[in-house]
């Protein structure tokens, strides 16, 4: 077990590169057709195993936080058992652990011994990652190469080696913040850099993405008072102003040059076009679901039927899956095990944008790959502000 605290070893990055070249491996399978092999799944499956046995051997700094993990596995357990019908328990198990690999994640970031030069290493580590998927992407825009795709349909966009448009989405959303903040005194490299990393947002074509680059935008003109430059004031206004006069003729627009969501806002509207038939789902589906199987238990604990009746939209999946209570104790483990460091606006404000994009675009709280990208932004916050004690 002496490995598991071996200071020499950057586990961060162990972890990071494995969770990377796994996926873009098991891209490339389902691509070529081969679905029986789900190399990602069994690679986060090792090292979920692992990391959890680091946490128990830790267990003195964590232990709170540890018996609060059990408390939401034993939440899950009576929220589903409170259903009429809890036939899906199994099939739910997966997503519960898909849910708790963040905190997870982080408790074993928080366990295991990192010095500085470690968290610099592994900081650098994703600057790579970043840079080099963003390269795949414009390669594959500009050669039309599929596997480079996001969607396997005709929608637009390109997310390099990462397997879900989920998973684009959110490393540029973390990707644009941080090579955003190296621009508090930046270099021409680091204007290149944000240029071309949040160009590569853009053409990943998720609407996430795109959300998260407006955000950043807006982050550094308050960041770096912007707001009082004339220039920027005046394309702000103008933007706002031609926003609002011509929003008519620019729905017509996308409607009429958009063969996916053209005919989704013919049939439906723009705002089920904008979530994605997110907003069907919970009105059509889970909310009539939970007002025909709930009970107060399940209002307090949660109960999930079928995954597919999931609205996608993450804040209220968490709720829907946890209940009030589970998630009171959800959202507090994540914010404990998060914030390591003094708050300050800009940690404050990219809790903010994951709130905001996650409760849009969902697929926040289950991904694993984003697991490993958040404890980097927290690594990169601690070395800013220092850890607490």
């Amino acid at each position: 077990m002496k490995i598991l605290i071996n200071k020499n070893v950057n586990w961060i990055v162990v972890i990071m590169l494995s969770f990377f070249i796994s996926e873009a491996v098991y891209k490339l399978l389902l691509h070529i057709d081969i679905t029986s092999i789900r190399i990602s799944g069994i690679v986060k499956f090792i090292f979920q195993i692992f990391m959890f046995f680091a946490i128990i051997i830790n267990y003195k700094k964590s232990l709170r936080s540890l018996l609060l993990l059990i408390l939401l596995c034993i939440i899950f357990l009576v929220g589903q058992l409170a259903l009429p019908n809890n036939l899906n328990i199994i099939n739910n198990a997966e997503y519960l652990n898909n849910s708790l690999f963040i905190i997870i994640m982080l408790l074993f970031v928080n366990s295991i011994p990192i010095d500085n030069k470690q968290k610099k290493s592994a900081i650098k580590y994703f600057e790579t990652i970043v840079i080099l998927n963003s390269i795949a992407i414009v390669v594959g825009l500009i050669f039309s190469i599929d596997y480079f795709k996001t969607y396997y349909n005709p929608r637009f966009g390109y997310d390099g080696f990462l397997m879900k448009s989920s998973y684009a989405s959110y490393l540029y959303l973390i990707g644009t913040f941080y090579f955003g903040q190296k621009l508090n005194k930046p270099r021409k490299k680091d204007i290149l850099l944000f240029i071309f990393i949040t160009f590569s947002a853009i053409i990943t074509g998720t609407k996430a993405a795109m959300l998260s680059v407006i955000l950043v935008i807006i982050y550094l003109i308050i960041a770096n008072k912007l707001y009082f430059n004339k220039v920027i004031l005046s394309i702000i206004f103008s933007v706002v102003l031609l926003t609002l006069v011509f929003h008519a003729q620019i729905i017509d627009l996308f409607m009429t040059h958009s063969k996916i969501f053209g005919p989704i806002i013919i049939e439906n509207g723009f705002t089920t076009a904008l979530f994605s038939y997110r907003d069907l789902i919970l009105t059509e589906s889970l909310i009539p679901y939970v007002e025909s199987n709930w009970g107060i238990l399940n209002y307090l604990f949660g109960g999930m039927g079928d995954i597919m009746i999931k609205s996608g939209l993450d804040f209220i999946d968490i709720i829907y899956f946890f209940g009030i209570l589970g998630t009171g104790v959800y959202v507090y483990l994540l914010i404990n095990q998060f914030f390591t460091f003094q708050k300050k606006l800009d940690n404050l404000y990219f809790i903010f944008m994951i709130i905001l994009v996650s409760s849009l675009a969902g697929n926040f709280f289950y991904n694993s790959s984003l697991a490993v990208f958040i404890c980097i932004i927290k690594l990169h916050f601690e070395l800013k502000y220092g850890k607490k004690n």
